[in-house]
């Protein structure tokens, strides 16, 4: 009898123990499914970033062409563009698209060319103290192309051989953040999260140093000086989003998570996830 008992001990010891190891391995799972779908979601906000600035870029680079505007007028973009921000008028999408590009390309000529009063968009020009009215305070080649030069180079990027502007135009500066938010995305959905705090780091170090001195102000009177709603509400979009983004940045940088490489791959193989 005493040495049944002594074997029904050591059973439940045994089931014991295990019973505590199932939990362990369980939480321990679940902390890992928890991490898995962060980064999972980090990654998607990384790369729908990515997408808007390198979009914004785009207009901000050059005039419209017929292909882009044909791509904003199906339904699917356009809901799109709504939820950014970017709601035109109903006209927009009504008119021919060849009359559409070419008051567009008036337009952007008026705004960013000239003659006449315009806003040259690059950062040299309204470093410092923000000239309302059109007026010009710096010049071309100023300190912060300098500098957004070098902070390009730092980052292991180069111009593309065509582009014949300057570093510090407002769409390569967004080009530049799209860049590096793609950057992140990547690293997120590889489970890198010491490559993806490095890329966050280099967009709180550029949208503090450059973006945030002058874009904002920038984009507030480039809206009150457009006459066609597309470039009124686009300089809008990106007035607010510089400054959301901003914070969304900072969040990024207060995430502690912890490194899971070669999971993300499995996890989304997975649909329970």
């Amino acid at each position: 009898m005493r040495k049944e008992r002594l074997l029904a001990g050591i059973g439940s010891a045994t089931s014991f123990h295990y019973s505590c190891f199932l939990r362990h391995v369980s939480c321990f799972l679940v902390r890992e499914v928890i991490v898995i779908k962060k980064l999972l979601q980090l990654a998607e906000m990384a790369g729908n970033r990515a997408f808007l600035y390198r979009m914004l870029a785009s207009l901000y680079l050059r005039e419209v062409c017929v292909e882009q505007l044909k791509a904003m007028s199906e339904l699917d973009m356009q809901g799109v563009m709504k939820d950014m921000g970017l709601d035109l008028s109903g006209e927009f999408y009504q008119h021919p698209v060849e009359q559409v590009v070419e008051e567009l390309a008036v337009e952007y000529c008026r705004l960013f060319i000239g003659p006449g009063i315009h806003f040259p968009p690059y950062e040299s020009v309204y470093a410092g103290e923000f000239v309302a009215g059109g007026g010009i305070k710096g010049l071309l080649w100023g300190e912060a192309a300098v500098e957004v030069n070098r902070f390009i180079r730092e980052c292991g990027l180069e111009f593309d051989a065509s582009y014949r502007g300057l570093p510090d135009h407002l769409g390569v500066e967004l080009d530049l953040m799209g860049q590096l938010a793609a950057w992140e995305a990547s690293a997120w959905s590889e489970g890198d999260a010491g490559d993806a705090r490095m890329a966050v780091e280099l967009q709180s170090r550029f949208m503090k140093d450059h973006l945030v001195k002058w874009v904002p102000d920038y984009c507030q009177q480039l809206a009150g000086a457009a006459r066609v709603p597309f470039y009124r509400e686009m300089s809008l979009l990106t007035k607010d989003f510089i400054m959301i983004d901003m914070e969304r940045i900072e969040e990024l940088l207060r995430l502690d998570l912890p490194e899971i490489k070669d999971k993300l791959s499995l996890a989304a193989e997975k649909s329970a996830i």
